[in-house]
């Protein structure tokens, strides 16, 4: 790809920047361009860029100028190239030319302003196909083709919003009933299962590749295709029998051995696996990001998690200690015997967004929790073009975990392993005097030199719920309670409402909960018990400018904290990403750790294809949809398993 002039995008909240440049050949040079701040847009699309491109140098064109119904040529081949960067037919671009008359305008078809009657009119689907058929040459239609996959690319390459067809929601989808099983809904996802994979299966093709001999007889792409259906398979099979029912399901007639498999895969290491995997999002991410998606600022979660329990010899030293690096005890709540595991952690846009899997990586033992999150934020960064704010669960309540988001220029919001000093806190805020009760508690820590400040942040442990005795393992969001809560402290105007508040009701649970736990432990009850923490460097938890702390009123108080807790709600999505992810991650009792994490990573391929689907179905019969999946793990899976061969082989590479 050639371009001539710079390329640079700074998108702000209230400019856009273009700076396109790029020269085709006609019968001369034909600079086409569009540099300088994109008018009317904050949040642009590639939409809004081709019809203000400019074309300097001469465009044949043998039309007589002369006449009434004359157009420049210019404005047809703006059309068109708008037309190419939508994917648009001819047919749909006169409807969308037609419906929106500020565009024939931006085109340059009317001089004066629209007058119905007019030669002013709108170019009709006729006209729109005459000049593409008859009117324009073959180094015309080239020349447009080029330019609008050049301004594609440029747009991709910039963060601005250019989304291929096959990640465009349907239209004009009318459903009375919207779940997973109404007939047009069931249609839908099967039709846009097979759209999204036969797109994303090439984009895993091109960069995915094998370290084999010459002399390989196997097609490269039946690796792949093996794994993936492995993962889709219902019945959660591993490698050495599921490859053998991949023959004898009649999809392919030569299936590698399993060994094969193995000994292909294994031969990568782990950054090169990873490389793979960013390669593929980066890919997906320029072409899925569409308006409202994968665009500004985004909110992403760092958590860990392990595979299936690994049952097999730990190699120990002397005094009876694991030495293995990548089996990692754990202990389960219900088993005081530690369990051992590969675990990975992984990084995940969340939020109401599409909750696609950016990286992971597996954890050896030794590795710090800075580690893992300077590593991981730092590779969003590349991917991404602005991370604002990553949420992390107590495990990563560390202060190098906190120092590496910060290094890594992002905010971060931590549920925070209580102390001495919380558990104080805590009490002091539960007063024996019950007017004097607090609900909510926000404590700046020190100011540091040119740092964003620190604050602690107490709330109701009723406001979160835990899901589990113990409260690190969890944390799944009260979401009626939680609306419920943000629903009077976010009201535009306070002075009018009452005293009363949802915090009332937070207040009132916890005395419940207060009694309920006297009643059963007598006189072992600690207040401290009635609370959570959150660490955080957001502003919205901050003082305000100029205003002393002590000024923090209690109804800015609860604000702060409800913002605080409601972005961490958002959190929720790694973990329910993970417990669906398992879905698509085959079996193992391979000791290799490489093949263990190229299982994971592979799984997580499987999973952004199935957020991605269900977006789109979501997005085609709601018009606001909301975070829980229309279409589930298991119906995704059903129609991928018919992709790879129990109705049809695989698509060839």
């Amino acid at each position: 790809m050639s371009r001539t002039g710079p390329e640079s995008t700074q998108i702000s909240s209230n400019e856009v920047t273009v700076d396109f440049s790029t020269t085709v050949y006609i019968d001369g040079p034909i600079v086409v361009s569009f540099q300088g701040p994109l008018p009317y847009f904050s949040e642009p699309e590639i939409a809004h860029i081709a019809p203000l491109l400019k074309f300097s140098g001469d465009i044949p064109d043998d039309r007589a100028a002369w006449h009434h119904n004359y157009t420049p040529i210019n404005s047809w081949m703006a059309a068109h190239i708008y037309r190419e960067v939508n994917g648009w037919s001819i047919k749909e671009t006169a409807d969308r030319l037609a419906a929106e008359r500020d565009l024939p305008q931006m085109l340059g078809f009317f001089d004066e302003g629209p007058v119905k009657g007019d030669p002013g009119d709108p170019p009709s689907y006729t006209q729109l196909r005459d000049m593409w058929e008859e009117e324009f040459t073959a180094r015309h239609r080239g020349a447009v083709k080029v330019i609008a996959d050049r301004l594609v690319k440029y747009c991709r390459n910039n963060g601005i919003p250019a989304p291929e067809e096959v990640f465009q929601p349907e239209e004009d989808i009318e459903v009375n009933d919207v779940h997973e099983d109404d007939q047009t809904v069931r249609e839908l996802t099967i039709n846009k299962t097979a759209d999204v994979w036969e797109h994303i299966r090439p984009l895993v093709l091109k960069h995915w590749y094998l370290k084999r001999h010459h002399n390989w007889q196997i097609p490269e792409s039946q690796f792949f295709d093996a794994h993936a259906a492995l993962g889709a398979d219902s019945d959660d099979v591993c490698a050495e029998s599921g490859l053998g029912n991949y023959e004898a399901k009649g999809v392919i007639d030569d299936a590698h051995y399993p060994s094969t498999h193995r000994r292909e895969l294994s031969k990568f290491n782990v950054e090169e696996i990873r490389d793979l995997h960013r390669s593929v999002v980066k890919d997906i991410i320029a072409e899925a990001r569409r308006k409202g998606e994968l665009v500004g600022k985004m909110t992403l979660a760092i958590d860990g998690t392990k595979g299936h329990p690994w049952t097999g010899e730990i190699e120990r030293d002397e005094d009876g200690n694991n030495i293995e690096p990548w089996r990692l005890g754990y202990k389960n709540d219900n088993d005081t015997r530690a369990q051992y595991y590969y675990q990975w952690a992984a990084i995940q846009v969340v939020g109401f967004d599409i909750p696609i899997v950016l990286d992971a990586l597996p954890v050896r033992r030794g590795m710090t929790k800075g580690e893992i999150v300077d590593d991981l934020v730092s590779s969003a960064k590349g991917l991404l073009d602005d991370v604002e704010v990553v949420l992390m669960d107590a495990d990563f309540d560390s202060e190098a975990s906190k120092n590496s988001a910060e290094g890594n220029d992002a905010l971060y919001i931590n549920r925070k392993s209580r102390n001495k000093d919380d558990k104080r806190r805590m009490r002091q805020m539960w007063s024996d005097d019950e007017d004097e009760r607090e609900a909510i508690r926000i404590v700046e820590q020190e100011d540091r030199h040119d740092m964003p400040n620190r604050k602690i942040v107490y709330v109701p442990k009723t406001m979160v719920d835990t899901g589990d005795e113990d409260e690190d393992e969890s944390d799944g969001m009260r979401q009626e309670l939680i609306e419920d809560f943000t629903e009077t402290v976010f009201e535009d105007n306070q002075s009018n409402r009452p005293d009363s508040s949802p915090f009332d009701s937070v207040i009132g649970e916890m005395r419940e909960e207060e009694q309920a736990k006297k009643d059963n432990k007598d006189e072992d009850f600690d207040a401290s018990e009635l609370y959570l923490a959150f660490e955080t460097n957001h502003p919205l938890a901050a003082k305000r400018p100029g205003r002393d702390k002590d000024e923090f009123s209690d109804l800015e108080h609860k604000q702060a904290a409800a913002r605080i807790v409601r972005k961490y709600g958002s959190r929720w999505g790694i973990e329910n990403g993970f417990k669906k992810r398992g879905h698509f991650l085959p079996r193992t009792a391979s000791p290799n750790h490489v093949l263990r994490f190229f299982g994971f990573i592979f799984s997580a391929t499987l999973y952004n294809a199935w957020r991605i689907v269900d977006l789109l179905v979501k997005l085609s019969v709601k018009d606001d949809p909301e975070y829980t999946p229309l279409v589930t793990a298991s119906r995704f899976m059903a129609v991928m398993e018919g992709q790879f061969g129990l109705s049809k082989p695989p698509p060839t590479a």
